[in-house]
């Protein structure tokens, strides 16, 4: 059989200078000699992916992944053909003194697009016909000017438009269509021309047919699909080529605002192959399109928002899928684990190195939660080997929890960034009192970083990659450089098979050495566990921490590894790991964790950057509650996210400013969720309630089918502004300060910052506090702008009529793999 990483490049199509390369060249495509591929249908659902990208009353785009292209092309004629809409079948022409004739103007109504939704008709009585009047005369008006020569200042409907039908309701059609009446999709539709005297009176019966029996009932104008993009920057693009490397690509393709050249979204390329024209780029760029990824884009004549549910159930029976953004609905999906599961082999990018909790499903997840779960919770002694200096600074307690020794870890974290800032920058030296850090996003990886090896694995690497310690005997790069080749190297180590880094190309070889350098620093950690410490579970400060937990969990006492053995000491069963777990579950809590909490923080300080209003009200409040930063305690963390009478400050008032910076954590992870999607799926027919309407009448259940996708939506659900107002694309924490009187509560099943259900993440505690304390000793010090070159331009931006929300969209665009990431984080930091 295979290897993964071969039928990984199988899905691949490269693209030569001239020629299509690795194209199918086997009698039947997908099929290989010595091989079995017999077709399974438990296997084809386990692949296949539908993920909707765009929809808007005119188009819907959408990615089908894992078929071939027979299968997406069979689909596109479903599509044209099988889906029904209701469309103009009979017309009745009372008079018609235009030039049109009968015919033909009956011709031009049946194919107007109409806004209906085709599950209200149906062949019940009153039901199965829609009727629309379409009455227009053509006369003089009387207010024309002499010499006026355009006819429409001249008559009254010299034009007869497809806003003119009215909607006739029969029976109870009204108070079937009441939140959405019958009519055109486009109001601009021209039927007919006229002139003075002529008329046409109509009446005209719609019902629901498929585009197999006429092109009218089509809800596309054309369908049709493009294989996905995928561009490979193998080395690095040299500075002064920069804008001739961009200029290759279509617009948005290529970024190189950080400095350097990084494929900012390879969706929008062409495949023009233009950059392989140039010498210079020779051997630095590789194209291909994946054989099994396809784009689909279908302008569709209107769209239907059902209580924040999407369905492709009628786009595609053999796989449905629902993108889900209700509340309710939510709230259930993510509540019932065993009718809706998780998709595990979405996720195989986070398990490189064995099974841990994100791929894992069943009774293995159980386990593997049964592990780590304490880890963030027990009680534990000091875990800090602090000189003189550091003691004075931070006092802790002898016994405390492990986020009370991760708020420790952040505030030394904090103050190695900034002193390393103030040592090494060249600006706060001369007087300016100010920094300038071109990619914040890097800063807050790596705090969030150490502040995980620290709390939870026991390691403290040296801020700086250039101190001797920061690179141990035996290797090559630092642990910090090895994460992020990892962080930024997931998709390549994906897609590249083994043999391609053996080739000469410096970044498949500087992926996979980050990949090999990892696998030995985890090893080295595991050792150095099970040899120093006489209880695994401890490190050598004498706590129990997460490397503990799996370490305790991967020995082998009385029992296989990845099962259940005896616990020492006791008659009580323990969950066990194997070593390919105890890997993989390292590599998730490293890689997943640092990124999502990195992200989030970097997103805030862009946000604060752009809103300095509420910039200025966080500092008050941080201000308030640490007036001296060299005594802190994780107390002060407390003081910082609860309400609480302290100060001599009135409750209301206090209220609002207690919780300020666990506000402006939250509004942010709901404008930029860590997990953009959420995938389910449903293993049973099932029924998905949803949020009662605007009207207050129940919603309409959603009967979901066995073997359905069902994707929730981070995005959407944040954005709502059924959820969270009209201002809900504004960065505004209060929303998230519940009123004193009870008059107001935050819609607590609207955000999914860190998911909810029994998927809810273990860290989530964790994270928050890292997060508030970097925000906090961040923000206590510096004030954050945005640089004159990213903020400068907006002046002529807004002279050109760029907005203040279209400027907080071009500055806060981002990315997604494994979580959101903004593209830009320049910025300007200015010591108070």
């Amino acid at each position: 059989m295979p290897s993964q990483s071969e039928i990984e490049s199988r899905r691949l199509v490269r693209l030569g200078k001239e020629r299509v390369e690795s194209i199918s060249g086997t009698a039947f495509p997908g099929h290989h000699p010595g091989e079995s591929h017999h077709w399974d249908l438990t296997e084809f659902k386990a692949a296949l992916r539908v993920q909707i990208n765009t929809l808007s009353e005119s188009t819907l785009e959408f990615d089908i992944v894992g078929v071939d292209a027979s299968v997406a092309n069979a689909l596109r004629r479903i599509v044209i053909s099988e889906v029904p809409t209701v469309a103009i079948e009979t017309v009745y022409v009372w008079n018609n003194t235009s030039i049109v004739q009968d015919e033909v103007l009956a011709q031009r109504l049946g194919l107007i697009p109409l806004a209906i939704d085709p599950r209200k008709v149906h062949s019940k009585q009153n039901l199965n016909t829609i009727v629309f009047n379409l009455v227009a005369s053509c006369e003089r008006r009387k207010d024309v000017q002499k010499g006026e020569s355009d006819p429409h200042k001249i008559w009254s409907n010299s034009e007869v438009l497809s806003s003119q039908i009215d909607f006739d309701p029969k029976g109870s059609q009204l108070e079937l269509f009441a939140d959405d009446l019958p009519r055109a999709a486009a109001a601009g539709i021209l039927l007919a021309k006229m002139r003075g005297g002529q008329e046409i009176v109509a009446e005209l019966h719609c019902n629901k047919g498929i585009g197999k029996e006429h092109a009218k009932w089509s809800p596309v104008a054309t369908a049709s699909y493009r294989l996905l993009p995928t561009i490979a920057i193998l080395a690095p693009i040299p500075q002064e080529l920069h804008q001739k490397f961009e200029l290759c690509f279509p617009p948005g393709v290529i970024d190189t605002s950080s400095g350097e050249a990084v494929v900012a979204d390879a969706r929008r390329d062409t495949v023009s192959r233009e950059v392989l024209r140039h010498p210079e780029f020779e051997g630095k760029v590789a194209l291909g399109r994946l054989r099994d990824h396809f784009i689909c884009t279908d302008p569709i004549s209107a769209a239907f928002d059902d209580n924040n549910v999407i369905s492709l159930v009628s786009l595609f029976p053999p796989a449905r899928a629902f993108h889900i953004a209700d509340p309710v609905a939510i709230k259930h999906v993510l509540a019932d684990r065993q009718r809706y599961t998780k998709p595990t082999h979405l996720y195989k990018a986070l398990g490189h190195y064995g099974m841990n909790l994100a791929v894992a499903e069943g009774e293995t997840l159980r386990r593997h939660k049964k592990i780590v779960t304490g880890s963030f919770t027990e009680v534990c002694s000091s875990a800090f080997q602090r000189n003189e200096s550091e003691i004075k600074k931070l006092t802790l307690r002898d016994t405390q929890k492990t986020n009370e020794l991760a708020w420790g870890d952040s505030v030394r974290v904090v103050e190695e960034l900034l002193a390393d800032w103030e040592r090494s920058n060249e600006e706060f030296k001369t007087g300016k009192r100010q920094i300038r850090v071109d990619n914040f996003l890097n800063l807050t990886l790596k705090s969030s970083l150490f502040i995980i090896m620290a709390s939870s694995f026991g390691q403290r690497p040296p801020w700086r990659d250039d101190e001797p310690s920061a690179l141990p005997t035996g290797h090559t790069l630092p642990f910090r450089e090895v994460m992020n080749g990892i962080y930024k190297g997931c998709m390549i180590k994906i897609m590249a098979p083994e043999w391609s880094y053996r080739l000469p190309f410096k970044k498949l070889r500087y992926v996979d050495t980050c990949y090999r350098e990892f696998g030995v620093y985890i090893r080295e950690a595991i050792a150095e566990r099970r040899q120093l410490a006489a209880d695994p579970r401890e490190s050598v400060g004498g706590h129990k921490d997460l490397l503990g937990a799996l370490v305790y969990a991967s020995a082998d006492i009385d029992g296989e590894e990845g099962s259940e053995a005896e616990d020492i000491g006791s008659e009580k069963k323990r969950a066990t790991l194997n070593d390919d777990e105890l890997r993989g579950s390292m590599y998730l809590f490293l890689l997943a964790g640092h990124e999502t909490s990195g992200n989030t923080v970097a997103f805030v300080f862009i946000l604060l950057a752009l809103y300095q209003e509420e910039q200025e009200r966080l500092f008050q409040h941080v201000t308030e509650i640490l007036p001296n930063a060299d005594e802190t305690s994780y107390a002060d963390y407390a003081k910082l996210v609860r309400p609480s009478l302290r100060h001599g400050t009135t409750r209301a008032d206090h209220w609002c400013i207690q919780t300020r910076v666990h506000a402006a954590f939250k509004e942010t992870l709901r404008l930029y969720p860590a997990a953009v999607v959420i995938p389910k799926f449903a293993v049973a027919d099932t029924v998905i309630p949803t949020s009662p309407l605007s009207d207050g009448t129940p919603g309409n259940p959603i009967f979901v089918p066995k073997w359905t996708e069902i994707f929730i939506n981070n995005v959407a659900l944040g954005r709502s502004k059924k959820n969270w107002g009209e201002d809900a694309d504004v960065f505004r924490p209060d929303r998230f300060i519940d009123a004193v009187d009870g008059s107001y509560h935050w819609p607590r099943d609207a955000y999914l910052g860190f998911s909810a259900g029994h998927r809810i993440c273990l860290g989530e505690k964790f994270a928050t506090v890292t997060s508030t304390a970097i925000i906090a000793f961040i923000l206590r010090k510096y004030s954050v702008h945005l640089p004159e070159d990213v903020d400068g331009t907006g002046a002529k931006r807004a002279a050109a009529g760029e907005s203040f929300q279209q400027k907080v969209q071009r500055i806060t665009k981002c990315s997604s793999f494994i979580a959101a990431a903004p593209n830009l984080s320049s910025l300007v930091f200015r010591e108070r």
